[in-house]
């Protein structure tokens, strides 16, 4: 296994072989220095149209189908809801309760094909769901606490918290029906479980037969990549920390004392890992902060080239409220579901994407 420890200023020099990466490189036109840019490039932004059937409380998921459509979960109601491109509203998927069809407080959403594959944390299993909502298959128990879900092909990996076995991902074949356990949780969070508050394992899949896995653990800067069949770090990148807390001594000091808000309040938590089309790869990470019975937020977005080199780090998220926001990325692009209060003192529930590019410097 291999390490790289970069600098937190490295910044490389544009643009040489980069330059094939749309807009990667700027020049100020007076020098050779490379103009910082955004790494986010605004796409659209729409309102969805709640309806009285379909009243977002508590948003825990947001994942857009391939037709356009974007699924919503909502840990509160136990319903998952589905909206148009536009914000339409279509059709509720789900109810409260305990049975087939039915969740405590549903989290992760993988969309296969048409296919919705639902997760639920509290009842510990996986459902699969038509985007009508009608039951496409029998529940999946689960062995542990989801941080978060992907899917490639037949495989579905789900992140977790880590179980009895101490390992920190399933790999679920939908097809023949078998489950792997991969990755063993890192020694820190073992030794240090209020830790894994900060996130379980994160991941990107496979995005094919013989390429790696790119995770990430929710406290901790270092990223691995792994064999997605048997869990193998092939190889390591150590990013850097511009602007995000990270995770200081501190943060272990309150996680060794048990005060679990502490550690939120204290460290970064690594939220999703994005697979870009040039090879590289995007980080998002939180800060959290606990005020009374809320939390407020703020989000970096980190790129890291093929070769493994940062290549834009901390790079502030803009956000619409203080509350957390819940992310996704399809393809290059990075979704964001937040519910700011509107100019008629109501909450609004807004979708807004960003392109994700490769940038030499950003702002």
């Amino acid at each position: 296994m291999r390490m790289r420890v970069l600098p937190s200023f490295l910044i490389p020099v544009c643009c040489g072989a980069f330059s094939a990466v749309a807009g990667a490189c700027g020049f100020d036109g007076t020098s050779d220095a490379p103009v910082a840019l955004s790494p986010m490039v605004p796409v659209d932004s729409i309102r969805l149209l709640e309806t009285d059937a379909a009243h977002i409380s508590r948003p825990s998921g947001i994942e857009q189908a391939r037709n356009g459509d974007y699924l919503v979960s909502d840990r509160l109601s136990g319903q998952l809801y589905r909206f148009t491109h536009a914000g339409q509203f279509l059709n509720t998927i789900g109810r409260k309760g305990a049975g087939p069809g039915e969740f405590q407080a549903p989290r992760g959403i993988a969309i296969v094909n048409d296919t919705i594959i639902a997760f639920d944390p509290g009842l510990r299993r996986a459902q699969t769901f038509t985007l009508d909502g009608d039951l496409a298959g029998d529940p999946f128990a689960l062995a542990f606490d989801l941080s978060m879900v992907a899917s490639a092909g037949s495989s579905v990996w789900i992140g977790g918290s880590g179980g009895q076995d101490r390992m920190s991902l399933l790999r679920w074949n939908r097809t023949t029906g078998d489950v792997a356990s991969l990755l063993p949780v890192p020694a820190l969070l073992q030794s240090n479980p209020l830790l894994l508050l900060l996130g379980g394992a994160v991941f990107a899949p496979a995005d094919g037969p013989t390429q790696s896995m790119i995770v990430g653990f929710g406290a901790g800067s270092t990223v691995y990549r792994v064999d997605p069949e048997n869990g193998e770090i092939l190889d390591s990148v150590v990013v850097p920390i511009r602007r995000r807390r990270g995770l200081p001594d501190e943060a272990i000091d309150r996680a060794r004392e048990g005060d679990g808000f502490a550690v939120i309040n204290a460290a970064s938590g690594l939220t999703r890992i994005a697979r870009l089309s040039s090879g590289g790869f995007a980080l998002l990470h939180m800060d959290m902060t606990r005020k009374q019975v809320s939390f407020s937020g703020d989000m970096f977005l980190t790129t890291v080239s093929a070769d493994g080199i940062p290549s834009c780090v901390d790079f502030p998220v803009p956000l619409l409220d203080e509350t957390r926001p819940m992310v996704s990325v399809k393809g290059d692009t990075l979704i964001i579901l937040e519910q700011p209060i509107d100019e008629s003192d109501s909450v609004a529930t807004i979708i807004r994407r960003f392109a994700i590019r490769e940038v030499q410097r950003c702002g």
